[in-house]
């Protein structure tokens, strides 16, 4: 019985461990290209680094102009990319580094989704970054985008806003770097537990009949 039941253990394990493993949805997600094709750029973007490690740096100051719309000034955006039914969001894992100037601390980064629709064109989109208080330093963020509704496609974007009006040369910088776009694992945690209890119960039930 012990052998039956670290077998199905370990099937159970494997199946999640498979379901859950998606290919990155978006290409050149790491910048290791060294460029920022085939990401779409508005305002102050450029690739930052050398050949060991690159990543996409976004820079505003007041001379770029100031507004207070999160799809600031400059911004960076994946290509469109394939969303299925069976999908109940998506996360997104990335390393990021902001450095606010020193004259207003107000200067803020975010991340949003935009989902799409093959006929109606935009339809939603949905924050997963909105923040001037990061920490210092180097950080790797997974943020949850659940989905409200049937979208054909998305695209996700990450920006940087500039709200300083009474200084044109300290700038705001955000880094970004190691970006992956997967869907949420399929079939959920829960799913899987209610699948192995069954299996232990028909393996219960083999084992009496012997």
């Amino acid at each position: 019985m012990k052998k039956i039941v670290r077998f199905l253990l370990g099937f159970c394990f494997v199946f999640l461990f498979a379901s859950s493993v998606h290919a990155n949805l978006i290409t050149n997600g790491d910048f290791e290209t060294g460029s920022l094709d085939p990401w779409i750029i508005t305002g102050n973007a450029v690739i930052h680094g050398d050949s060991t490690d690159y990543r996409a740096e976004l820079s505003v100051n007041s001379a770029t102009g100031t507004t207070s719309d999160l799809w600031g000034r400059t911004w960076i955006g994946t290509t469109l990319f394939d969303i299925e039914n069976s999908w109940t969001g998506l996360t997104i894992d990335y390393d990021m580094l902001f450095v606010t100037n020193t004259e207003d601390d107000n200067d803020y980064s975010w991340g949003q989704i935009r989902f799409y629709d093959a006929s109606n064109g935009f339809m939603d989109g949905k924050l997963f970054l909105a923040s001037s208080n990061i920490p210092t330093g180097i950080v790797h963020r997974s943020d949850y985008v659940s989905f409200d509704a049937d979208y054909a496609k998305a695209r996700v974007f990450f920006g940087l806003t500039d709200v300083n009006t009474d200084d044109d040369s300290d700038r705001s910088i955000l880094y970004i770097d190691d970006v992956v776009v997967a869907p949420a694992p399929v079939p959920e945690p829960a799913t899987i537990v209610l699948f192995g209890l069954g299996l232990l119960g028909l393996a219960g039930v083999s084992r009496k009949k012997q």
